[in-house]
């Protein structure tokens, strides 16, 4: 990104945004100017911005709303469950927010929160699409450091074992038995990468996905959630997480309240 790019999200006058941000920053935020106000009460250039963008350090907290999405509970009118794939009809009951001072951290706070927890060891089955996989070769070795273990149907398996990681082959659903689907009702897996594209490669990995859900298995469907996660694992093999009141994050006289417009 440039160093002088800002970037915004929507907070429309009935958006729970807002919610999380007066939460963050007791201040809601109504456009360019008052977001540049706001990085400048914050103390942070847009170096530091980019920085934080690109891994680089903070010195402010970082704040990661979650979206918590009750797939379970939703079927099809044919009585299928509804699929985990993201699309235009969102069906979120609320947000949740992680507090700290690293992305890794706060991502992974808001992970707990939204009943996402991140496991620390185990297996991780990474099934992704074919413009994905010099990506998710490079998540697979960072988590292969870690101890994890690494599984994945033949052709990811076998570009990660040529990248040097060592990977479990596990059969797809038409492949034969025990397949993937097996292995997650069996709780054998505890982490799942899963991107795709194409309605056929969307029906294909439905089973998979709908398993993942319905046994609590972790699960991110972007490659972008998926480099988020495996830095959240890192972070927190390097110490547990910590917690502290907001007033610790935004110090002020007791009992004063930032005017809220």
């Amino acid at each position: 990104m440039g160093r002088k790019t800002v970037w915004l999200g929507e907070a429309g006058q009935g958006s729970r945004m807002k919610l999380v941000v007066n939460a963050y920053m007791s201040v809601l935020i109504e456009g360019v100017a008052e977001a540049l106000e706001l990085a400048g009460r914050l103390g942070i250039d847009d170096v530091q911005l980019a920085d934080a963008i690109e891994g680089g350090p903070l010195d402010a907290p970082i704040a990661v709303k979650e979206a918590v999405l009750p797939f379970h509970r939703f079927h099809t009118a044919d009585g299928r469950g509804v699929d985990t794939v993201l699309g235009p009809e969102m069906r979120s009951t609320g947000e949740v927010m992680g507090l700290d001072d690293s992305f890794p951290r706060a991502f992974a706070k808001a992970q707990i929160a939204a009943g996402n927890a991140l496991p620390l060891r185990g297996r991780v089955f990474i099934s992704v699409r074919d413009a994905d996989k010099p990506g998710a070769a490079e998540l697979a070795a960072r988590l292969s450091k870690l101890g994890f273990e690494i599984v994945a149907t033949s052709g990811t398996a076998e570009l990660f074992r040529s990248r040097g990681v060592p990977c479990q082959t596990v059969f797809k659903v038409a492949e034969g038995r025990p397949h993937i689907v097996d292995k997650l009702i069996d709780r054998e897996i505890d982490l799942v990468f899963n991107t795709t594209s194409g309605k056929k490669a969307i029906e294909d990995s439905y089973s998979i996905r709908r398993q993942t859900l319905m046994h609590g298995i972790p699960y991110f469907t972007a490659l972008t959630s998926c480099r988020a996660a495996v830095a959240a694992i890192e972070a927190l093999h390097q110490g547990p997480l910590t917690v502290k009141p907001l007033q610790e994050y935004h110090p002020g006289e007791p009992g004063q309240r930032v005017p809220v417009t």
